[in-house]
């Protein structure tokens, strides 16, 4: 029974390392995801805050999108994490 485990990660690894392209969903999934976690990440400090995971996830996301859609993304992000937009009264706390 371990053995079938082991063989379904090794196959969805394989087709994971396998798959040339990404398609547009995929992208947006991918970027939405950063940015979440890139605000998350800024609001976390002290001894479980991760600078260099915070660094390098920025670094992705504005190499995988454009300026425009970065503020997108952004201001997505913030609303997932806070419920409200960056400009409202309640998304400063």
């Amino acid at each position: 029974m371990v053995r079938r485990d082991y063989d379904g990660l090794a196959f969805l690894m394989i087709e994971v390392i396998t798959m040339a392209t990404l398609d547009l969903r995929d992208m947006h999934l991918i970027k939405k995801a950063l940015a979440i976690s890139v605000l998350v990440l800024e609001k976390q400090t002290g001894p479980f805050g991760s600078p260099n995971d915070l660094f390098d996830m920025k670094l992705l996301l504005e190499r995988l999108t454009d300026r425009s859609d970065l503020e997108h993304y952004m201001r997505s992000a913030q609303i997932a994490v806070t419920g409200s937009p960056p400009d409202s009264p309640s998304s400063s706390s």
